[in-house]
């Protein structure tokens, strides 16, 4: 019989990738026929049990969406393996399982220059690893070939959670409007994509004629 683990699975909802996550899972479990009890650390509007994945939770293995300093002494000093699935997070002793950033950056820019574009903007946020890595490979990718790109820094991060909505729209329909046209545009993610269609909506640009656009994430807005 084999051994039942108890393991971690702490993934915010807002991180659009969680669906996929759960699914790799599943099928490792699937193929190498271990038996997991898994604790998601998630809201169900209490129609379950509150199931809190903290300092003070214990067990045989977690995966975490980022964890602070507290929390990784607290698992290691209880033996528990930890194995963080953030790009922006970077602690010694807690290995790592991302994406190449890097990569998508240039996937993006290959796709956009095979469209024939001749003018390409990065949308992203300086503040943030994963995003300065996706304009690296963007920007990398366009200089390989004699091409610029226009990077728009939207700090989303910083701005309150009430307002973030309508100065990000704000300052999106200022930067939009002034690009020149026809252009490919990645953003660092979905959501902003989201945002840059909502934008192109208002200033009446065609997408993808006069703006061709690519997301990163999956994400199901």
């Amino acid at each position: 019989m084999p051994v039942v683990q108890n393991i971690g699975l702490r993934i915010p909802r807002w991180v659009g990738q969680q669906p996929i996550v759960i699914k790799g899972v599943v099928k490792y479990l699937r193929e190498t026929k271990q038996e997991w009890v898994i604790d998601v650390d998630v809201d169900t509007d209490n129609e379950l049990p509150p199931n809190t994945i903290d300092s003070k939770w214990t067990g045989d293995g977690l995966i975490v969406f980022r964890c602070s300093a507290r929390e990784a002494i607290a698992w290691k000093k209880h033996g528990i393996p930890v194995v963080n699935i953030s790009s922006e997070m970077q602690m010694e002793g807690i290995p790592s399982v991302i994406p190449d950033n890097r990569q998508m950056g240039r996937l993006a820019a290959n796709y956009l220059m095979d469209l024939g574009l001749k003018k390409f903007a990065y949308i992203g946020e300086k503040s943030r690893l994963y995003s300065r890595q996706r304009h690296e490979g963007f920007r990398e990718a366009l200089s390989e070939k004699g091409l610029g790109c226009t990077e728009i820094d939207v700090e989303i991060s910083q701005i309150l959670k009430e307002k973030k909505w309508s100065i990000m729209h704000k300052k999106l329909n200022q930067l939009i409007g002034s690009m020149e046209l026809p252009i490919g545009v990645l953003t660092r993610d979905d959501i902003v994509a989201m945002n840059v269609l909502r934008s192109s909506r208002v200033l009446d640009i065609k997408v993808p004629d006069e703006l061709a656009l690519v997301g990163i994430n999956d994400s199901i807005p």
